[in-house]
């Protein structure tokens, strides 16, 4: 299979558009998903930040917008830079902005960042871990790291999607002359979706089409892979409590990660439809429903890599086991489910998705901190330890 970016390089465009008609909307939702984050957005008016695959740069504009003093921009395809620098002539062009056409594990700076982005890129890559610990190394102690996770339960229903859409095809690998087709095809489905502002050929494209080169990669792999170098801040959608008082909270841990990861196993069955918000299940329970999920997400891996044949029944034997064993699930998610093994195990065409509304809550967003010391009031270096120096 071809590698992440030899797949976005093929492509006309960088199919992460954003419609932007409405700017100020796009501002709104943008301050919406930061301030979730825990960013305050004038917190990085003056500050250096970096951000990895920006992509089509229609969400750089937000940043740029907030007045950094430095904005480097990293892509690694040629689409995107040229997109990118006619965005930053059009809306920021007096801002002292770098942008590097290079691969994320290629790029190298003696620079520290005050905030570090990286959306939609880690998830489904061959080897996640070496790409975030890469990509957080180029955060300042103390500073913000911003990323994006993906897991088995929150990409369900797309990996069910991306099933359909080469059963209604009627072959395991997909290319461009398929997206109009795919599009119509996934119609009823994307007019449910209300609120999207990405362009469905782009959807299509990104998610249905583009190969998976290896596993999803959850909040729970985030944390692992950063270890106690960074302690977790925010995420998106926001789902984590914490009652502690603040002044227990001085050890060298502060336990915000481990606190997330806990809330993130009683909570994960949320993840899978975004229509509903559950109260928190047992961990087994959840345990279950993941570990379901993931191998649906491998047998479609498997099948679309040409390692297994495109067939049914396995994954309808997957499918039946979710709806069987995961009663913690919304009944109106397991009508949807039902709705899938039907049209799956049918013998009929498949003319039409219609999953009656159901999506998965796809990427989360989460924030972290860079761990620094604190010493009467000054920050200086990090104290890095083991997995902590990145």
């Amino acid at each position: 299979m071809k590698s992440f970016l030899d797949a976005y390089k093929t492509y006309e465009s960088v199919p992460t558009r954003q419609d932007i008609t409405d700017l100020d909307a796009h501002f709104r939702r943008r301050d919406a998903l930061y301030r979730t984050l825990g960013l305050v957005p004038n917190h990085l008016e003056g500050k250096r930040i970096l951000e990895f695959g920006p992509g089509s740069g229609e969400n750089s504009i937000y940043l740029a917008s907030l007045r950094p003093s430095t904005y480097t921009l990293v892509d690694g395809t040629e689409s995107s830079i040229q997109s990118l620098e006619k965005i930053r002539q059009k809306y920021y062009s007096d801002l002292s902005v770098e942008l590097i056409h290079s691969d994320f594990l290629e790029f190298q700076s003696t620079a520290k960042y005050d905030a570090v982005f990286c959306e939609g890129a880690i998830p489904t890559q061959a080897f996640p871990e070496p790409m975030l610990r890469h990509i957080a190394s180029f955060v300042k102690p103390g500073g913000i790291l911003v990323i994006t996770t993906v897991d088995a339960v929150s990409f369900l229903s797309e990996a069910i999607r991306r099933f359909l859409a080469r059963l209604h095809v009627g072959q395991p690998s997909l290319d461009l002359s398929h997206v109009p087709r795919l599009v119509a095809f996934f119609q009823k489905d994307l007019d449910s979706l209300k609120g999207m502002s990405r362009k469905r050929e782009d959807w299509v494209i990104d998610q249905i089409i583009h190969p998976w080169n290896g596993p999803p990669f959850s909040m729970a792999d985030a944390i692992a892979t950063l270890g106690s170098g960074f302690s977790a801040h925010g995420t998106s959608p926001r789902f984590f409590s914490d009652w502690r008082w603040y002044k227990s909270i001085h050890q060298e841990d502060d336990g915000f990660s481990t606190g997330l990861l806990a809330s993130y196993h009683s909570e994960v069955h949320n993840f899978l439809d975004w229509r509903f918000s559950l109260p928190a299940a047992d961990m087994d329970s959840n345990n279950i429903l993941l570990a379901l999920s993931l191998q649906v997400y491998d047998l479609e891996f498997a099948m679309e890599s040409g390692k297994m044949p495109l067939g049914s029944m396995p994954l309808v034997s997957l499918l039946k086991k979710i709806w069987d064993e995961c009663t913690q699930l919304h009944d109106d998610t397991r009508l949807s489910l039902a709705k899938a093994i039907q049209v799956i195990s049918s013998k009929a065409p498949v003319e039409e998705c219609d999953l009656l509304g159901w999506w998965g809550r796809g990427q989360q967003y989460l924030s972290f901190v860079r761990d620094s010391k604190i010493i009467f009031g000054n920050r200086q270096t990090p104290n890095l330890r083991g997995d902590d120096a990145i």
